[in-house]
């Protein structure tokens, strides 16, 4: 198995999804608003993929992203049946969402065969962002309500496996900062926070923001 710190959240899966058949799941990225950013992966898959295919609950959205030109579809992620197979399915920041996941992984099995590799990224509870965080403000502070439950390696590793994934590759990443309308206090935060992690992680990958998965199935 596979493990490598990556220092770029998205050019790697851009990567694995070039020329091929391409199944993203939660593409809205929590808000439509996202897709303005420069590094909204739907958009950069779209332009490397043989053709692509977007899945989101947020039926909203998916109107606005369908306006747009965009091939999308709303669906709930954890029981779906596109009747396709695709080469490459990814899921960005998405499990950690989910109330059922063994729902969810049976459901993308359903679309892949024995030359497919799915693809996830997850929130890493064990960084040392939000080691930090808990150090100096006595909690995590920016923890997404959405979520549902956090993974660490261990874990992810675990969930798979036991739903019928093979694990080629389980390896940990570091995100760029994104700012959307935020204070420079809070840009400040950010930026020291990541330059910290940058130095930490070289050292300790495992201490990394986010967890990178690429599975295929027995």
């Amino acid at each position: 198995m596979i493990s490598k710190l990556y220092f770029d959240k998205t050019n790697i899966i851009v990567k694995e999804c070039r020329n091929k058949s391409v199944l993203d799941l939660g593409i809205v990225d929590h808000d439509v608003k996202y897709e303005q950013k420069k590094d909204w992966l739907h958009r950069k898959l779209k332009n490397v993929a043989k053709d692509i295919l977007g899945l989101d609950l947020n039926e909203e959205a998916i109107k606005i992203l369908k306006n747009k030109g965009y091939n999308v579809v709303s669906a709930n992620a954890e029981n779906f049946n596109l009747k396709n197979k695709f080469e490459v399915i990814v899921a960005g920041d998405l499990i950690e969402h989910l109330n059922n996941v063994g729902m969810f992984l049976n459901s993308v099995k359903k679309h892949m065969n024995k030359d497919s590799i799915f693809i996830a990224t997850v929130p890493n509870c064990l960084s040392i962002s939000n080691w930090l965080e808990l150090i100096f403000f006595g909690r995590i502070k920016y923890i997404n309500d959405e979520h549902t439950i956090w993974y660490d390696a261990n874990t992810i590793k675990r969930v798979f496996e036991n739903h019928g994934f093979i694990i080629k590759e389980l390896s940990f990443m570091i995100n760029n900062p994104q700012f959307i309308g935020e204070t420079k206090f809070r840009r400040f935060l950010k930026n020291t926070r990541h330059f910290l992690s940058v130095i930490i992680c070289s050292l300790r990958k495992q201490a990394a923001p986010t967890i990178f998965v690429k599975v295929v199935i027995k």
